[in-house]
């Protein structure tokens, strides 16, 4: 089976972006526009890694971070922060609140999919 990757972001375009690496990878990619569309994605897939962007409107990435990791049925999630937030205080605060990986845009695809391997393996 395929592992299912959720891709949250505001922008089409890195959203677009990210889908083709991943799915070039071989991987099943699902897309939401913002936290609380991937909230409720949540809510009904099976999803096996997150990979979010940090600065969105509403829920934003550290907020669904917070939200996922507080879920007992989906805690164990990985998540991964691709962000254009690169700020000290920040990257603390997601590697705190359970980020596996901080990764700054722009980003080198091998990077990515290095980070999405590892942390789909066995799931």
């Amino acid at each position: 089976m395929r592992k299912r990757v959720l891709v949250v972001d505001h922008s089409p375009l890195a959203r677009s972006v990210t889908h083709a690496v991943l799915s070039g990878a071989g991987y099943e990619v699902r897309e939401a526009t913002s936290g609380e569309e991937a909230l409720a994605l949540l809510e009904g897939e099976r999803i096996d890694l997150v990979i979010s962007e940090i600065e969105m409107p509403g829920i934003d990435g550290i907020a669904l971070l917070k939200r996922l990791k507080s879920d007992p049925t989906r805690g164990a999630i990985p998540f991964v922060a691709l962000t254009t937030e690169s700020g000290r205080n920040r990257i603390e605060q997601g590697r705190r609140e359970g980020a596996v990986i901080w990764i700054a845009k722009p980003y080198r695809p091998e990077l990515l999919l290095e980070a999405v391997e590892k942390h789909t393996r066995g799931r």
